[in-house]
């Protein structure tokens, strides 16, 4: 909160939750070894609240800001796992 405010540490913290979920997505997915449309559906919501988040951050930030880029690049990664896991090409990640 000191470091960026009360509106950017709460949208960090719906960010963590986001990424989170998603994980567990995976998780699950990986361990039952295909998406199921529950998973599909709750994989979906979690990657679209992340997004919602960042573009907020990006609103409340000077552009280009360091604190984005990282959460994209944390995003980005579980995207391409959530993606390729629903291809059927389940990749340790």
């Amino acid at each position: 909160m000191k470091a960026y405010g009360p509106a950017c540490a709460k949208e960090v913290l719906f960010f963590n939750e986001a990424y989170y979920g998603l994980y567990e997505v995976c998780m699950r997915m990986e361990r039952e070894e295909g998406l199921s449309e529950e998973y599909g559906r709750r994989g979906g919501a979690w990657l679209t609240r992340m997004d919602q988040s960042l573009s907020s951050l990006q609103q409340q930030l000077p552009p280009g800001h360091v604190l984005v880029r990282e959460l994209e690049g944390y995003r980005d990664r579980q995207k391409q796992r959530f993606d390729g896991l629903a291809r059927g090409n389940s990749s340790p990640s």
